[in-house]
């Protein structure tokens, strides 16, 4: 089977006599994807006595001769051809999820907050290629000829988060203290299998189901991914006459990604920050409103 396009041009002129012509153009276009243009000129004698027929009866061959032959050809695939074939590649995929906020107020300044979520997915991936594909060459067996590849993913992870906050205010000018003590687990698991399939005898099978081997390129093949977490966090932040502030954080966390020698891992950092537009000298510029330096390490 042809899998490319072929365009050919060919003009030809039979000179009679320059008297009159004729011009009879013809164009072939092939299932192959093959496209023919002849364009033929010929010049006849005026004659008001004698037919046509005696006139090419009585012409020599030396009045034919072929002034020029033109021919072009574009030689690639057709993009046309490959789309009207059965081939094609989609997806489906599914998700759930779930999440729960909770807040308890002990007092105004003193509260404790809890989240958790939970998600779910699955999805399959589907791709055809039909065995009149370009992809596949003309002498390919019939057990390499067309493939499908089918594909099961899911996901399944959930996670819980609480969390203790107490706020304190030492006056009216903004001198207050923050701290927040919390605790997170998560766990996350993702699978996937592919299966390949090859040898379909007709673009219309278009279905795994019809193939008669498997690729022996690509044999079937699947994973499993699962992690888990835990951690627990501080941080506390103090801010003097809303201007001056100083804050700090510590974390231990723990995963089954780190080392199997060292499963936990500590994490800290500490800043300073100056609110600048709360000055009297900043205020007076008239244009400012926020100018704050700072810095962080950790």
């Amino acid at each position: 089977m042809h899998n490319s396009i072929t365009a050919v041009f060919r003009i030809r002129f039979h000179i009679v006599i320059l008297t009159s012509c004729s011009f009879f153009p013809s164009m072939v276009i092939s299932t192959q994807g093959f496209i023919t243009l002849f364009i033929k000129f010929v010049y006849i004698p005026a004659c008001s006595t004698c037919l046509i027929t005696d006139i090419f009866t009585s012409l020599t061959p030396a009045f034919y001769f072929i002034i020029h032959t033109l021919r072009a050809e574009y030689n690639k695939n057709n993009p046309l051809y490959e789309a009207s074939l059965s081939s094609f590649s989609k997806t489906n995929t599914r998700t759930q999820n779930v999440s729960l906020d909770v807040r308890y107020n002990f007092k105004p300044n003193l509260y404790v907050t809890a989240q958790g979520t939970y998600s779910t997915s699955k999805g399959t991936s589907d791709a055809f290629k039909s065995p009149d594909s370009n992809a596949f060459t003309a002498d390919a067996p019939l057990t390499s000829r067309g493939s499908y590849t089918l594909g099961n993913l899911g996901t399944d992870n959930w996670s819980a988060k609480v969390v203790g906050n107490w706020i304190h205010n030492f006056d009216k000018d903004g001198t207050m203290f923050t701290l927040n003590l919390g605790w997170e687990l998560k766990r996350q698991k993702s699978t996937s299998s592919y299966l390949t399939g090859s040898g379909f005898l007709s673009d219309e099978l278009a279905d795994i189901s019809y193939a008669s081997t498997y690729s022996t390129s690509q044999l079937p093949y699947g994973g499993e991914d699962l992690a888990t977490s835990v951690g627990g966090f501080a941080a506390a932040n103090f801010i003097w006459k809303n201007r001056y502030v100083v804050d700090g954080s510590y974390r231990l966390s723990g995963s089954s990604k780190f080392g199997a020698d060292k499963r936990t891992a500590p994490f800290w950092s500490v800043g300073a920050g100056y609110n600048l537009h709360n000055e009297n000298f900043i205020r007076d510029l008239g244009f400012v409103d926020m100018l704050r330096l700072r810095g962080s390490y950790g």
